[in-house]
């Protein structure tokens, strides 16, 4: 009885689920109810990370893309300073992602988390948000390459990396000209080295790497030079000239063989074409210039009674034009026909009488004292002052200090003895120059002319104040600073030295036509000072136990400012504050060590 009820509700259950209003009912009821969860799940994630989204180890669920950026920044930055190893044959190049030019984007990042299961079609975003919220997925952070950051370390490690490619060469052995085989080089591969760097960023693999390495090959080979033999040697007996004046000098087969260069033709890239090494070039006209330059100058003035009575013929200047020199010289070497060439040489040339320059009167002086000073200061001082002497600078010329003294270095006469570089008194190859240079400011300063550059030393100096106060020195260093001043007189200006080392003076004095103007000068006015620090002593080895030895002197520091004020009549012609920012300076003494 039991079981016949229960087949019949079945059976009546079974014709209302097979019904299509059924169907149509329940199929709504479900689209309804999806839709409702779907709509509910976008707007409480509309502007929140979905669940399940994670990056660096940080849970990113529900976080909006402000919060996640604050939580990404940190460990980006982080993961920034992280090191990462390059190794090559026994060497190991260990520098932070940020030094091999890693940035990771924070922004970029977040927006990364962010747009996690929202790009794409919907089948997708489903499944990314399904796979978000079951089983969670990690997300890699956002990584570039700074170009210029990487370049730079690039260049750094490629200086202790690889090997130039030599290309082939000519060269005289015995007299016979032979040609010397090329070389293969190897570099690194740049291209395959940043993206070692940047896949390493993006997928966090912080394990050693070996550098990629690439071979270099020679632009040419030895067989393309042997082709050009018979043209080599034809250049090399053709024995150019070169003129200036009187002056001849005659090309060695030595010095073309260091003149010449071989390129592959930008017409045809089977050609190798003949051309000239800028290199050589450069140096070979350099060497010109050092024996062709002088500056223009005058005689031996006596002066009596302010003024010049006896005056020698003065000397033109003479200037290489070396860029244009460079092609001349290209020019004649590679070309067979010209077999002489003249060397373009501005002249500053000058008249026999010294009245048409106007040297006629004192203008000013400036003097200092080097009491106290090194036998090889003492040197440098009187060959530095020495290469000024007899100047002569035309009306309307702006005078150079560091370009008219030319090179200083060992090459050129001078010794060692200290210098003021990078802060810190050393040992270095022209000291004593400022002392000059101080002293030739001081005379543009008295003489009236206009001061066109001018720098304070970095500290106060003990010889430019044994007879001056502070704010009168000026320090040079090639190419700067420099010492530079202008000629507005209406005639030439000499300089002329007078240089005594029994009383440790040296003057510079300057001659021309006065124009009337005066000088007034005030100072120095000291606006504040500074203590120097306590005395520095440092051990040496080369002293003998016990044996001290001052290399530094202390000195206060200083805000000074110098006034001048130059008129002519009643007009002012120049009025001038020279200010000078004076460190506070420790003395330091060398101490034999015990």
């Amino acid at each position: 009885m039991i079981l016949k009820k229960l087949k019949k509700s079945l059976k009546s259950f079974l014709q209302i689920f097979l019904t299509r209003d059924f169907w149509i009912y329940f199929s709504s009821s479900l689209l309804l109810a999806f839709s409702i969860i779907f709509f509910a799940y976008h707007l409480a994630y509309a502007r929140k990370t979905i669940p399940g989204v994670r990056m660096l180890g940080l849970d990113l669920s529900n976080k909006s893309e402000r919060q996640t950026l604050s939580l990404l920044k940190p460990r980006l930055v982080e993961l920034e300073s992280a090191n990462l190893q390059f190794s090559y044959q026994d060497k190991v190049f260990s520098k932070s992602m940020y030094e091999w030019g890693v940035r990771y984007d924070a922004t970029s990042s977040a927006q990364k988390a962010f747009a996690f299961g929202r790009s794409g079609h919907v089948f997708k975003t489903t499944k990314d948000k399904f796979q978000a919220g079951t089983a969670g997925v990690s997300l890699l952070p956002v990584a570039s390459i700074d170009e210029q950051s990487f370049s730079a370390t690039l260049s750094e490690v490629a200086a202790d990396v690889g090997k130039p490619k030599e290309n082939p060469y000519f060269a005289l052995v015995e007299g016979s000209l032979e040609v010397v085989p090329g070389e293969s080089g190897y570099e690194i591969d740049e291209n395959s080295f940043q993206e070692l760097i940047l896949r390493a960023a993006q997928e966090l693999d912080f394990s050693q790497k070996e550098l990629p390495i690439e071979e270099v090959e020679p632009d040419y080979t030895k067989a393309d030079l042997e082709n050009l033999e018979v043209e080599v040697a034809e250049l090399l007996v053709s024995s150019p000239k070169l003129t200036f004046g009187s002056r001849t000098w005659t090309l060695s087969e030595q010095e073309i063989l260091k003149l010449l260069d071989f390129e592959v033709a930008p017409e045809n890239p089977n050609k190798i074409q003949i051309t000239t090494n800028e290199e050589g070039l450069s140096s070979f006209v350099s060497s010109l210039a050092a024996s062709i330059n002088q500056p223009m100058r005058g005689g031996t003035f006596e002066l009596q009674d302010g003024r010049v009575i006896d005056f020698a013929l003065p000397q033109p200047g003479y200037h290489l034009k070396e860029e244009e020199a460079k092609q001349v010289v290209s020019e004649v070497v590679l070309d067979l026909e010209k077999s002489e060439v003249e060397l373009p040489v501005e002249v500053k040339d000058v008249q026999a009488n010294a009245n048409q320059y106007g040297i006629r009167s004192l203008l000013g002086t400036g003097s200092s004292n080097f009491s106290g000073s090194s036998l090889g200061r003492i040197h440098n001082i009187d060959l530095a002052s020495s290469r000024l002497d007899g100047i002569l600078i035309p009306p309307g010329e702006t005078f150079s200090f560091n370009e008219t003294l030319g090179d200083v270095s060992s090459e050129t006469g001078y010794k060692t003895s200290y210098v003021i570089k990078d802060g810190r008194t050393i040992l270095g190859v022209g000291g004593g120059v400022c002392q000059v240079s101080t002293t030739m400011f001081r005379a543009a300063l008295n003489a009236g002319l206009p001061i066109v550059e001018r720098a304070a030393h970095a500290y106060r100096v003990h010889y430019y104040e044994q007879d001056k106060g502070p704010g009168f020195d000026a320090t040079v260093y090639s190419p700067s600073p420099d010492v530079k001043f202008e000629n507005d007189t209406p005639a030439h200006v000499l300089i002329k030295r007078y240089y005594n080392p029994s009383t440790s003076t040296l003057q510079f004095s300057f001659y021309g036509t006065s124009d009337g103007r005066t000088v007034n000068i005030v100072g120095p006015i000291i606006h504040s000072q500074t203590p120097p620090p306590e005395p520095e002593y440092i051990e040496d080895e080369s002293l003998e136990p016990g044996e001290t030895k001052q290399v530094d002197w202390a000195a206060w520091g200083a805000r000074v400012t110098v006034k001048r004020k130059v008129t002519r009549g009643g007009e002012v012609l120049h009025e001038d504050n020279f200010y000078s920012s004076y460190q506070p300076w420790r003395a330091v003494y060398l101490v034999g060590k015990e």
